[in-house]
C-alpha cells in the first residue's frame, strides 16, 4: 500500500491521528444512498435536505430538522457585466449539465456545468459548480469556477455572486469575522436591511495596503485590515453561515446579508473596480505604476515584451479561456447563536488540515521519481542549500506575494530584481510569459521530502 485515503467526519475542537500497526483491513460499509433524482429534481438528505430544480444551479428548497422550509428561485448564481446586463447559472437557455459524481453512505458531490444566460437568452460566461455534502451534517461545501467564455476586450463584469437562501425573522442579525478583532453585528430584521463586509485592498504585486470596510444601508460600521472571511445571519430560531476561503487574499470580495439570505460576492464592485483584463485598467487598478512605471524604456527578448508602462498598455491580450475558482462554506442551524462555534467552523474551513506521511516512508514509496528525504547529519551542505533555497522563495513570495483575484495563486517566479527605492520586484518578462520552468515543481518535491 502506498497511499491511504481517509473519509471522516471530524469536530474542528477535537485533534486526530491515524496510526496503521499490523495488517489493516477495510470493514465492510453498509451502501446508502444520500442523493435522489428524477427527471426534474435532485435531492440530498444529510443533515439538511435540499432540493434543486435542474433547471436551475442553485436550491431552491432547504429544509433542516422541523423548521419551515427555506425557499429560494434558484437564481442565485449570476453576474452583471460591464454593460449592466445580469446573467443567471439557470433557465433553459443556460443548458445546465448536472452529474452525481459522488454518491456513498458518508458524502456526496454534485456537479453542474452552464452558462451565465440574461433573460433574452445573451451568453456572457460559464461556470462549473461542485456541491460537496456530508452525512450528519447540515452544511455543505461548493467550488465555483468562473470561466470567461467571450472576448475580455469587449465583455467584462462588475459583479460575480453567489446567494444562499435564508428566511429570517424580525430579530435577524448579521455578524462578520475580522480578523485579530472583535466581530462586527448588526441589526437586519427589516425589510430593506441589508449589511456588509467588503476587502477592498490586500497586499498584492508592490502594493502594501490592506482594507476592509463595513456598513449597513449605506452607512459605514466600522474599517480595518483583515475581514475574516464568513458571515453569520441568525435570528434565535434558525440561522445562516456562510464563508469563503482565502476572502481577503483574493479580493475584492464582499459578504452581504439580509433576513432572506446571504450573499458572497466573488468579485465585488462596491470600491468601483470592474474585473477588466485590460492592460491598461491592470496597470491603474492592480498592478501599481510603481512597478510599470519605474521600468526602463526598450524591450525584454528582442520584441516580446515592452517593458515601459506606455508599451504596456499598448498589449492587447485576451483572458478569454481562463478561469478562476473560489471555495464557499454554507451552514444552517437551528440554534441560537454561539460566539465560539462559528468562527472555529469558518478558521476549519479558511485552513483545512494537512496531513502527510513520514518523508522517509514518502521517498521510499517510489510515488515520485528517485529522491533521498531530508538529513542533515549525512549531508549537511546540501540541506543548507536546500534551505536557503526555501528561504529565498518564501521572501520572494512576502516581498512581491500574489494575491487577489488577478494574481492568487501564481508564483513563485524565477527572476526578480532590486531596484533603486529598496524594493523587490518581480521579472516582467517571466511573469508576462509565466516561464517559471521547474521552479513550482521543485517547490514542491523539496516540501515533500522535508
Amino acid at each position: 500500500m502506498q497511499w491511504v485515503w481517509v473519509d471522516f467526519l471530524g469536530d474542528p475542537r477535537d485533534r486526530y491521528f491515524l496510526d496503521l500497526i499490523g495488517k489493516t483491513e477495510r470493514a465492510a460499509v453498509e451502501r446508502s444512498s444520500l442523493v435522489s433524482e428524477d427527471v426534474n429534481r435532485l435531492t440530498v438528505q444529510t443533515g439538511v435536505r435540499v432540493v434543486w430544480d435542474k433547471e436551475y444551479a442553485t436550491p431552491t428548497r432547504v429544509e433542516i430538522g422541523k423548521s419551515p422550509s427555506i425557499v429560494g428561485d434558484g437564481r442565485g448564481i449570476y453576474v452583471v457585466d460591464n454593460q449592466g446586463r445580469r446573467g443567471i447559472l439557470g433557465g433553459k437557455a443556460a443548458e445546465l449539465s448536472w452529474t452525481v459524481e459522488t454518491d456513498g453512505p458518508l458524502r456526496a458531490v454534485l456537479r453542474v456545468e452552464g452558462w451565465y444566460v440574461t433573460e433574452q437568452g445573451e451568453r456572457l460566461a460559464r461556470a462549473v459548480v461542485r456541491y460537496h455534502f456530508y452525512h450528519g451534517r447540515a452544511f455543505f461545501t461548493m467550488d465555483h469556477t468562473f470561466i470567461f467564455a467571450e472576448d475580455t476586450d469587449k465583455l467584462w463584469f462588475k459583479e460575480v455572486a453567489v446567494r444562499f437562501p435564508w428566511q429570517g425573522k424580525d430579530s435577524a442579525r448579521a455578524r462578520f469575522g475580522v480578523k485579530d478583532a472583535a466581530d462586527i453585528a448588526t441589526d437586519i430584521g427589516g425589510d430593506r436591511d441589508e449589511a456588509w463586509i467588503f476587502q477592498d485592498d490586500y497586499p498584492h504585486f508592490a502594493q502594501t495596503r490592506t482594507h476592509f470596510s463595513s456598513g449597513k444601508n449605506g452607512k459605514p460600521l466600522k474599517e480595518g485590515e483583515v475581514a475574516a472571511g464568513w458571515c453569520e445571519a441568525a435570528d434565535g430560531a434558525s440561522g445562516i453561515t456562510v464563508a469563503v476561503q482565502d476572502l481577503a487574499r483574493q479580493f475584492p470580495k464582499e459578504l452581504s446579508a439580509d433576513h432572506r439570505g446571504v450573499t458572497a460576492r466573488l468579485w465585488s464592485n462596491r470600491g468601483g473596480k470592474e474585473l477588466d483584463y485590460r492592460p491598461s485598467t491592470l496597470m491603474d487598478d492592480y498592478y501599481g505604476k510603481d512597478w510599470l512605471g519605474a521600468m526602463k524604456k526598450g524591450p525584454v527578448q528582442g520584441e516580446m515584451v515592452p517593458c515601459d508602462a506606455e508599451g504596456f498598455r499598448k498589449l492587447s491580450p485576451s483572458a478569454l479561456g481562463s478561469a478562476r475558482t473560489h471555495f464557499l462554506l454554507c451552514a444552517y442551524h437551528l440554534e441560537p447563536p454561539n460566539l465560539t462555534t462559528t468562527p472555529r467552523l469558518a478558521a476549519a474551513f479558511d485552513r483545512p488540515p494537512v496531513a502527510l506521511a513520514d518523508p522517509a516512508w514518502l521517498c521510499a514509496s517510489g510515488a515520485l521519481w528517485p529522491v533521498a528525504p531530508k538529513d542533515e547529519k549525512r549531508f549537511p551542505k546540501a540541506e543548507e542549500f536546500i534551505s536557503e533555497f526555501f528561504d529565498i522563495w518564501l521572501s520572494r513570495m512576502k516581498d512581491f506575494p500574489m494575491n487577489g483575484w488577478i494574481g492568487r495563486g501564481v508564483g513563485p517566479e524565477l527572476s526578480y530584481e532590486k531596484r533603486e527605492d529598496g524594493k523587490t520586484y518581480a521579472s516582467l518578462y517571466r511573469l508576462n510569459n509565466i516561464a517559471a520552468y521547474h521552479t513550482p515543481k521543485n517547490v514542491w518535491v523539496g516540501y515533500y521530502r522535508s
